[in-house]
């Protein structure tokens, strides 16, 4: 027998699709029986980001000394002078002037050809200008070798025309002084078999000669050792004066330093951009950013920073504080003990001059006075006195 069943009820899980959008989360949370409350205390206004860090380059070593250039070398002076063009060959004044007036038809065949704007016209007649003005100053250099030529041509003109009584002159001369020179020694021959001499007298009259000769001789020889010791002293100042004038440069550099920069400054602040005039606009701003811009490089060897128009831009760029501090304290000390060095030496430079020319003076007198002074010696021995000619 079949029991009826009871009915089923169907749980709300079950017979009916449920929605999921019904099934709305708790608003404090799973498991949350209130709302916190919010601390009053606590700042909850979100705050932005602080912005990603930009770290300032690494500033630039610091530029090292100029280094001083060698001074050109002292010219030869048993060189024949030339007169040579930009080309290195010899200046005949006909090139140059050929290479002038070509210049010049060169500018006007331009001139002819262009048919630009009156400022292109202006240009070139200013070069038409300069050729001409350079043809100019060439032909008067052309002429002064033309006339210095015809001087030399006449003088030597006239000294051919005197050659053979020149040479008959001097041949007349020549022999006249052999024929002298002859009588002299024949002379010298018969008075001295005339004089009644011992030989101990002789060799105190050869004594009293060498004596006076040796003076003369030692003061010769100090005489050419003051003259190498000034050409070493003014070697000495010459090198030290060019090494405190290369100081005194840049001492002056650095104090004017910021004096330059500030000119510059006030100069890229005092030009004035009107936006209605664009081109001129666009030359300004060019001229602002070469004031401010810097022609240092990474690696480069810092000469830019001594140039005498260094620009705003360069001058950030090489000399931070520190240096500047370094560089301007460098170059101070440096010319201050140049300063010195250039006074002492100065002052030993003008007394070896003073010595040599006391020693010119001295070997001076002792030549004058050399045969007043050998005679001298000569009765200070006893040479012919009343005990030499005993035996």
């Amino acid at each position: 027998m079949i029991q009826p069943q009871a009915p089923q009820t169907q749980s709300p899980t079950q017979g009916s699709t449920s929605n999921p959008c019904d099934q709305k989360p708790h608003p404090c949370g799973p498991g949350d029986p209130k709302p916190k409350e919010p601390d009053p205390c606590q700042d909850t206004t979100p705050k932005p980001k602080p912005p990603a860090e930009n770290p300032c380059p690494p500033p630039k070593a610091c530029p090292p000394p100029p280094v001083k250039p060698c001074p050109p070398p002292e010219p030869d002076p048993c060189a024949p002078a030339k007169q040579t063009t930009e080309a290195g060959q010899e200046d005949d004044g006909v090139t140059q002037q050929t290479a002038a007036t070509q210049e010049l038809e060169q500018a006007s065949a331009q001139d002819a050809e262009s048919g630009g704007t009156l400022g292109n016209h202006l240009e070139q007649l200013n070069e038409q200008l300069k050729a001409a003005q350079r043809r100019q100053m060439e032909c008067a250099a052309l002429t002064t070798s033309i006339t210095d030529l015809k001087g030399r041509i006449d003088l030597l003109q006239k000294t051919v025309d005197g050659q053979q009584k020149t040479a008959d002159d001097y041949r007349q001369f020549f022999e006249f002084m052999e024929r002298e020179r002859s009588a002299l020694s024949c002379s010298i021959h018969a008075q001295r078999c005339q004089l009644k001499l011992t030989d101990w007298q002789k060799t105190c009259i050869a004594k009293a000669i060498a004596k006076i000769d040796a003076k003369i001789g030692k003061a010769r020889t100090e005489l050419a050792s003051g003259v190498a010791d000034v050409k070493k002293k003014q070697l000495t100042l010459n090198s030290i004066t060019g090494e405190a004038e290369w100081a005194s440069k840049w001492n002056d550099f650095f104090k004017s330093l910021q004096a330059t920069i500030k000119a510059q400054y006030d100069d890229a602040k005092a030009i004035k951009i009107d936006p209605g005039k664009e081109c001129e606009a666009w030359f300004f701003l060019k001229e602002i950013e070469t004031i401010i811009g810097s022609l240092r490089s990474d690696g480069d060897d810092g000469q830019v920073c001594y140039a005498p128009d260094i620009t705003l831009g360069t001058f950030l760029d090489c000399w931070a504080p520190d240096c500047y501090t370094a560089a301007y304290e460098y170059w101070l000390i440096k010319s201050n003990d140049l300063e010195v060095a250039k006074k002492n030496a100065q002052i030993a430079y003008d007394s070896a001059v003073k010595r040599v020319s006391d020693l010119t003076a001295a070997l001076a007198a002792l030549v004058k006075d050399r045969r007043a002074a050998i005679i001298k010696e000569i009765t200070t021995a006893g040479c012919c006195g009343p005990l030499s000619k005993c035996p």
